[in-house]
């Protein structure tokens, strides 16, 4: 089979197990990656070499970041408050939310605000059983 057919295949492979979302998303991603080199798809070097590179370190540094807010309980702290300001207004629980992420995208880079509001609105849907995540 030629690499591009044996590429769109486990593309179409992944795009699936992304949308049963029964295992998690960084597994699919990696092993898609390492099916792409077991089938001879692209080389080992082709399929793995930007894991290293600043972007993607920056971005998994902020995540980890952004949990740790969460396990922490800053998270939980600041979303209480904002559903508590929001007194179960939706309009108002979006106008606070966005104007929290102003104040923190002054302070700080887009990854690490972005990070820090994925832990924030995670702990709003658990403070407000009413909104679901969708993650």
């Amino acid at each position: 089979m030629q690499p591009a057919v044996i590429s769109l295949v486990i593309l179409a492979v992944c795009i699936v197990l992304f949308l049963i979302n029964k295992l998690p998303m960084t597994l699919v991603a990696v092993g898609g990656s390492a099916a792409m080199v077991l089938f001879g798809a692209c080389e080992f070097e082709d399929a793995f070499s930007k894991l290293g590179c600043d972007t993607v370190v920056l971005m998994a540094s902020m995540m980890v970041v952004g949990e740790a807010v969460y396990e922490v309980g800053l998270a939980s702290l600041v979303g209480d408050r904002v559903v508590n300001l929001a007194r179960g207004s939706e309009r108002v629980l979006c106008m606070v939310s966005t104007g929290l992420t102003a104040l923190i995208s002054s302070l700080l880079s887009n990854v690490a605000t972005m990070a820090i509001m994925i832990s924030i609105i995670s702990a709003i849907c658990a403070v407000d059983r009413s909104i679901t995540s969708s993650a």
